[in-house]
């Protein structure tokens, strides 16, 4: 009898056994593809990027299922920034397209003050009829920018105020220089009936700017499928949160106050101004495609009175018309009243700021 219980709990022990080995196993099995070590090696088409079959496999398996940033985790292991804005594209045998422009382990819509854009190529297959005087296939990588940079601030102020006109918003204002750049093809495994092929290259972009990324084969070259030219577009917005401006507006509330005999007068009465304004934007805008902003204003005038005599505050809804908006707040402006002290018998001028009601318009930089 004890013998059969024996035998009967013979399998759960040697499952229990097993399990630490089974989670060890399972532990190095995820930990494979860590850190790859790259081993490439310049001027033999057998080079390779250092990946073992196993880590080549995943990272195929990532790109097909569209995870770019655990394909990019494995391609670069421990050297993989994703702060670095990435245009990843994956060609399969087939001609199917996978891409996205990845940042922070994300696809990005829009990308803000980036300098550089990698773009990280994948291929099943090398583009066809191959140059025998190639020494590795070639990718030809395009970059078509539009800048919608604006004036500076000095000509700005000249063009307001003076003769010359505002240049609109969401208006280009010039073409960043166009460039075209080689991107060599490398095997990344020995094996070449399961390697896929691997290029990248790095393209500057300027703030502000829609970018245009193309690749295509080179001559009478073509990629897996027949396709013949890859695009996307990149939206590369301005960073921060502040701006600054003019803005040109009114306030009315109480005014000046005067000492009439025994009484004091308060006079109301629009009273406008040019303040210069800073902005801090909650909803920041994203140019060049999104132009409108909501944020806080803060700013002092600079046409009537001393700088800092009327201080504004307030909220502001910038390029509603291209780049002008729309502020409302509370000027708080410095006023002056005057009487007679009751003790001494002369003349006493108390200072203190009245809040009045603004309304403007405003142009941003």
């Amino acid at each position: 009898m004890a013998f059969r219980q024996c035998v009967r709990a013979l399998p759960v022990a040697l499952a229990l056994a097993a399990w630490p080995l089974g989670a060890q196993a399972d532990a190095r099995a995820s930990a494979v593809c860590t850190v790859p070590q790259r081993t490439a090696q310049p001027g033999t088409a057998s080079a390779q990027y250092g990946l073992t079959q196993a880590c080549s496999d995943s990272l195929r398996a990532a790109l097909v299922d569209e995870q770019f940033d655990k394909a990019l985790r494995i391609l670069f292991g421990q050297t993989y920034n994703p702060k670095m804005a990435n245009w990843v594209v994956f060609v399969d045998r087939a001609g199917v397209v996978r891409q996205a422009v990845m940042q922070d382990g994300r696809r990005q819509p829009l990308l803000r003050a980036q300098k550089y854009v990698y773009a990280t190529v994948f291929l099943d297959d090398p583009p066809t009829r191959q140059p025998t005087s190639m020494e590795w296939p070639t990718l030809e990588l395009s970059r078509r920018s539009m800048d919608y940079a604006k004036e500076s601030f000095t000509t700005f102020l000249i063009t307001s105020f003076g003769a010359g006109r505002v240049q609109g918003g969401g208006e280009p204002v010039r073409t960043v220089m166009d460039i075209d750049r080689s991107v060599k093809l490398r095997r990344m495994t020995t094996d070449t009936t399961r390697s896929m092929w691997f290029g990248s290259a790095r393209l500057e972009i300027g703030e502000n700017t829609d970018v245009q990324f193309a690749l295509n084969a080179v001559g009478a070259e073509t990629l897996p499928g027949g396709l013949t030219r890859i695009t996307t577009t990149v939206n590369n917005a301005k960073s921060g949160r502040m701006e600054f401006g003019l803005t040109i507006g009114s306030s009315f509330g109480p005014g000046l106050k005067s000492e009439e005999g025994s009484g004091v007068t308060v006079n109301y009465g629009a009273q406008s101004n040019v303040f210069v304004t800073s902005y801090v934007n909650l909803i920041r805008s994203h140019l060049p495609r999104v132009h409108r902003s909501l944020g806080f204003v803060f700013g002092t005038n600079i046409a009537r009175g001393n700088i800092l005599d009327e201080v504004l505050a307030g909220i502001g809804l910038g390029r509603v018309l291209g780049d002008g908006g729309v502020v409302v707040g509370v000027v708080y402006r410095q006023v002056h009243t005057t009487y007679t002290d009751s003790v001494l018998q002369r003349p006493v001028t108390e200072t203190k700021r009245v809040p009045r009601f603004f309304l403007g318009f405003d142009v941003r930089m």
